[in-house]
């Protein structure tokens, strides 16, 4: 059986019932669950969409499963790592950076992180999320693990169409991230973005305020790359 003009929503590693109940921590290779699904109802010509950090993953499932036909990073995500140390202080960043380069084992990273997510409640979520998505045991370990979430070694493999969403004040993903993701998607066969701004009340990550909004910009886009 074929599928057509369906949709088909699941919970692969790291997600859900897959995280929560199997204990399956995420992968960024994305393609190995998507090609499970996809052979399942042996599902040709498709469109894939990604959420949140789905914006990340779904370009990495398209570099390599070429039954993906259209793209969207619903919003774009292009490096986990750089969104996670967005929010944390200059030096620290620095610190990180070092220590990666150097491979320490991180006790004084996971020092100053566990110190930093008492002060920021935003800082604490997402580590500690980051931590239970990934199946890592400390901050500095989800940090690294973090560095392998990154679009820039595969985006030229991706030669789908690809629409790119964006919020103009996101408070994960700097808004400066969406041209660096638009240079790396060098073979796509059509790249078109849409910036969300705050008189459209949807400028928040995932166009939180006013979802409807994103829904009519992605149905609108399918219809003229058909």
């Amino acid at each position: 059986m074929v599928y057509r003009d369906a949709g088909i929503y699941f919970d692969g590693p790291g997600q859900g019932h897959a995280l929560e109940k199997n204990k399956m921590p995420l992968t960024s290779q994305w393609e190995k669950p998507v090609k499970v699904i996809l052979d399942y109802f042996n599902a040709t010509e498709v469109t894939a969409i990604g959420m949140s950090l789905g914006g990340n993953l779904v370009l990495h499932a398209a570099a390599f499963e070429k039954r993906i036909k259209k793209v969207v990073c619903f919003d774009i995500l292009p490096s986990l790592f750089n969104c996670v140390t967005r929010q944390l202080p200059e030096s620290l960043k620095k610190q990180i950076s070092t220590d990666l380069d150097k491979n320490e084992n991180g006790t004084a990273i996971n020092a100053a992180l566990n110190d930093l997510m008492q002060q920021s409640l935003m800082v604490q979520w997402a580590i500690r999320q980051g931590m239970h998505v990934l199946g890592t045991k400390t901050p500095y370990d989800f940090i690294k693990q973090a560095l392998t979430y990154d679009t820039n070694e595969i985006s030229a493999l991706v030669n789908q169409d690809v629409l790119l969403l964006a919020g103009q004040d996101d408070h994960y993903v700097a808004l400066d991230q969406l041209p660096l993701q638009m240079s790396t998607l060098s073979n796509a066969h059509s790249l078109t973005a849409r910036i969300f701004t705050d008189k459209e009340a949807a400028a928040n990550h995932c166009q939180l305020g006013n979802l409807g909004l994103a829904i009519s910009t992605i149905l609108n886009w399918l219809n003229q790359v058909q």
